[in-house]
Formats: structure tokens, C-alpha cells, sequence
């Protein structure tokens, strides 16, 4: 083999391996652009169930509003727990889809904004009577935190807007000191998980109050729809009458409650479970026979994909619902 056919072999065996690394290189640029073509599309699509949901969502934020205020219209504002609105939840059939959707009162809880306004200077609970009245359903409840006083206490000061600490409460200066410092929220609260901040408000303990209390607009506490209240709720009617009123003397008075509820206050209150009691006018007032917050929970589902839609609607006066809060999450079996 003379020398040129040697150089000749060898320059084609260069050749080929700069094919070959050619291919490959292309090869991997090809697949690479697939990858992020096909993630690309995945995310559009992901992109496009997500606004269909957030749109089904709106649809049912709307018919939920047009329910509440067709049932405010038949019932005339009084709502029992026999009445249909409350029974079971409702389908409502979708293209692709569909939202289950049920309805609640949401005014049987005690309102922790309605400690917003309150001055820690004034003391003791005895002169501060929203936190007395926390207090004392904390102290009817079967808590892991076996101190009511300081937890009304730490709730009270993580709310109210001034800095002063109440008796065995906790205020800026206790949580700046913590290895990671912050402060309190200082003022109403849009959802009750912000106190899982406050300090002695561990998950056991949230998981025991939440039940009961809720974070309404406003600084006024919540008034107290009898009709829908059920015995477990006995210990809120409790806390508000005052200690004059045994808890098991509420319990009665619930487990008495007539089918379709109170006709009147007045019923009510002419109970046996409160003859020779006495209660504060205040009390009394904060009894209601209607619902001027409902709660409405749905599940809204698009082909595989759902989303949990909670909204809490205020019922005017005239029967007209406003959407107070909107909250989306995942849905939970």
C-alpha cells in the first residue's frame, strides 16, 4: 500500500468520526428541543384548565349569589337547619365537568376582629367584655392548652392595634425576641390560619377552636342565628350568656329547639332552660333568627382537574348577597 492510499484511509476515518459526532450532536439538539416542546405544551395546556376552572369558578361564585338570595327570598331572612338550602349539596352539571356545592351559616362563632378595637389597658377581662367572653368558650372547650385565660389573652393581643400587653397575653416584645423574630398582626385578620402564628396556638389547638370561631368584616361580633345552631355549638351560647347560664342548661335549650326552629325571640328566650336566668340585653340582642353570613363550599371540576372554591357571602338587609372573602384550593378527599 503506498503512502497516498494510507493518508487516504486515514483521512476517511477521520471523516466518519466527525459524522458520527455530528449525529449524535444533532441528535441530542433535536431531543432537547422535543423535551422543552413537549413541557412547553404541557404547560399551555395546564395554563388553559386552570383558566377554565378560575372561569367555572366565577360561574359558581355568581349562581351561589343567585341561590342565597332566592332562598333569603322564600324563607323571609329565617333559616332553620330542616331547610332544604342547608340539607345536602347540589350538582351543577358542566361541559367536561361539573361543581358540588354546598351552603352553611356562618355566623354560629365567635369573631375574633371583633377584638380589633379593643384597649389592653383596660385590664382585666372583667372590663373587656368580648375577651371575658372568649375566655369563657375556651374554658368549655376540652383543649390541649389547658390555660383559657392566656390563650384569650395571646388571640387578643395578636388582633387588637395597640401594643400593650394583657395579663399573661404576648405583644410585639415577645415575638421579637424569638430566634426568628417577627410581630403581631395588628388588626383584623382576613382568614382565622393567621393565628396559627400567635405564640401558644400550636396545630392541635387550632384544629379544637376553629370550629367556633371565624373572622368576619368588621369589629362587630357575630350574630347568633338560634335556628342553626346545633348542640355542639351549645359552649358559643354558653361564653356569650355568661356564667348565670350553665352550659347544660344551652344544651337543653338547643336539644328543646322545635322542627323548623323558633318562631320567635321572644320563644326563644321564654324557654325553661333560662327561667329565673339572667342576661345582659346585649346577650339577647346578639340572638338572631336569621343568617347575615352564609357560607358557600364548592367543588368545581374540568375533565380531571378540580379546584375547592369557600365564599363567604353578607346578606343585606334587602335580601341582596355581597361576596365578603373568596378563598381557591386544592380539593381533599
Amino acid at each position: 500500500m503506498t503512502a497516498e492510499q494510507t493518508s487516504l484511509r486515514r483521512q476517511s476515518g477521520a471523516a466518519l468520526l466527525i459524522v458520527l459526532l455530528l449525529v449524535a450532536t444533532l441528535s441530542f439538539i433535536v431531543m432537547s428541543i422535543s423535551d422543552r416542546m413537549t413541557l412547553a405544551s404541557s404547560r399551555a395546556a395546564n395554563a388553559r384548565v386552570r383558566a377554565e376552572l378560575l372561569w367555572r369558578a366565577a360561574g359558581v361564585e355568581a349562581l351561589a349569589a343567585g341561590a342565597i338570595e332566592a332562598a333569603v327570598k322564600t324563607a323571609g331572612f329565617k333559616f332553620a337547619l330542616e331547610n332544604p338550602f342547608f340539607a345536602k349539596a347540589s350538582e351543577i352539571p358542566m361541559d367536561g365537568g361539573g361543581a358540588l356545592i354546598a351552603f352553611k351559616d356562618a355566623t354560629v362563632c365567635f369573631n375574633v376582629n371583633s377584638l380589633a378595637r379593643r384597649d389592653a389597658r383596660q385590664g382585666s377581662a372583667q372590663a373587656d367584655p368580648k375577651l371575658a367572653e372568649l375566655e369563657r368558650l375556651f374554658s368549655l372547650l376540652d383543649l390541649e392548652d389547658d390555660d383559657p385565660r392566656r390563650l384569650a389573652a395571646v388571640i387578643a393581643d395578636w388582633i387588637d392595634a395597640d401594643n400593650f400587653e394583657t395579663p399573661q397575653g404576648a405583644e410585639d416584645g415577645y415575638y421579637s425576641s424569638l430566634p426568628a423574630p417577627y410581630r403581631t398582626g395588628g388588626g383584623s385578620i382576613a382568614d382565622l390560619s393567621e393565628l396559627r402564628a400567635a405564640a401558644d396556638v400550636t396545630a392541635e389547638v387550632y384544629r379544637q377552636i376553629r370550629p367556633y370561631l371565624c373572622a368576619l368584616p368588621g369589629a362587630d361580633p357575630a350574630p347568633l342565628n338560634i335556628n342553626m345552631a346545633t348542640k355542639d355549638a351549645a359552649p358559643l351560647l354558653a361564653a356569650l350568656l355568661g356564667d348565670d347560664v350553665p352550659l347544660a342548661a344551652v344544651e337543653a335549650a338547643m336539644e328543646n329547639r322545635p322542627a323548623g326552629g323558633y318562631a320567635s325571640i321572644d320563644q326563644f328566650w321564654a324557654g325553661a332552660a333560662f327561667a329565673g336566668r339572667v342576661i345582659s340585653e346585649e346577650a339577647r340582642g346578639r340572638v338572631k333568627l336569621k343568617s347575615q353570613y352564609i357560607e358557600a363550599d364548592a367543588a368545581v371540576r374540568f375533565h380531571d382537574q378540580r379546584v375547592a372554591v369557600r365564599l363567604v357571602f353578607e346578606v343585606s338587609e334587602d335580601g341582596d348577597a355581597r361576596l365578603l372573602s373568596r378563598r381557591l384550593g386544592p380539593v381533599f378527599e
